[in-house]
């Protein structure tokens, strides 16, 4: 993400900046995606465990 960062307007073609925000943009939908999988694993553990604990 860095690149688009230093990209400024004037020095790039519309083109390649609109190919580099595409590029980040998947990127960034997938990072989304892997830290919903993450969140949607913790409180699946927190879940069972609390569940565990109620049973003991």
């Amino acid at each position: 993400m860095n690149e688009i960062k230093n990209m400024n307007l004037n020095d790039v073609d519309p083109i390649t900046l609109s190919n580099a925000l595409f590029v980040q943009k998947k990127m960034v939908e997938e990072k989304i995606d892997q830290m919903s999988k993450v969140e949607e694993a913790i409180n699946n553990t927190a879940r069972e465990l609390k569940k565990h604990n109620d049973i003991n």
